[in-house]
């Protein structure tokens, strides 16, 4: 199993020492959330992912920019059950550019 965090900064989730698009290993600092998150997936795992470099981290600044790239193929319907109101649609497509790297990062991942 492979953890991508992402968050605000290094209160939240932790933050990235380098402007990748994913900091993995040394360039990801863990913040007290993402110790928490790994603490709970470790119960079931029986190992923690942020010492054996098994998670990665998204900077905020580059989760936007790939959510904003990918406004332009879809515009969001009108709002309801299916479609986020206005103030939740940042995090809804933040969401789905994060699906689309760890996929990517997958992909990637099974060509080795």
């Amino acid at each position: 199993m492979y953890l991508l965090f992402s968050g605000e900064g290094p209160t939240d989730m932790g933050q990235g020492t380098v402007a990748n698009e994913v900091c993995e290993g040394e360039q990801f600092q863990p913040g007290p959330m993402a110790w928490f998150a790994d603490q709970w997936v470790e119960r079931k795992a029986y190992l923690s992912h942020i010492e054996h470099d098994l998670c990665g981290f998204i900077p905020k600044s580059q989760l936007e920019a790939r959510a904003k790239a990918n406004t332009s193929r879809k515009a969001m319907g009108l709002r309801g059950k299916k479609h986020p109101e206005h103030e939740t649609r940042c995090y809804y497509k933040n969401a789905k550019a994060m699906a689309q790297i760890a996929k990517e990062r997958l992909l990637f991942a099974e060509q080795w």
